[in-house]
């Protein structure tokens, strides 16, 4: 672009001749060979919107996958009046077995004290039979 053409068109800008028509002198670009590059270009950008579609599509499923998995992982704790519920229910449980233990030692206590005085003064209370290893060795 020539200084008076640019004074008619009123840019001063000498990149501005870019968007307008080239010279003469300088070679024209073919056509076909231009068009080839915005398909290739074009096909780059239509594949990375397809993958970016494609990833957006299966974001909302993987943090659907997420939570539930969060939620199986923490599905076991329990508010803590639940907890506290449960705490008592089970002390309460430890008190009443052990009363159920008291209760079982001293009818033990009791089966002994007859079994002794039900038996003749003469006779000892029967031992408790040995084992094989507790009978001394005659060998």
């Amino acid at each position: 672009m020539t200084s008076e053409q640019s004074c008619r068109t009123g840019t001063s800008n000498p990149m501005s001749s870019v968007n307008e028509e080239p010279e003469e002198d300088e070679p024209r670009v073919d056509p076909r060979g231009a068009s080839h590059h915005d398909v290739i270009v074009l096909d780059r950008r239509v594949r990375l919107l397809s993958s970016f579609a494609h990833d957006t599509n299966d974001s909302p499923a993987r943090l659907a996958n997420n939570l539930e998995e969060m939620h199986r992982r923490v599905d076991w704790f329990e508010t803590p009046s639940t907890l506290q519920r449960r705490v008592v229910d089970l002390e309460r449980q430890i008190a009443q077995l052990r009363d159920q233990l008291d209760l079982l030692l001293c009818l033990l206590r009791v089966l002994w004290l007859l079994a002794v005085v039900q038996s003749p003064l003469g006779d000892p209370a029967p031992a408790p039979p040995r084992s094989p290893e507790q009978v001394p060795n005659t060998a």
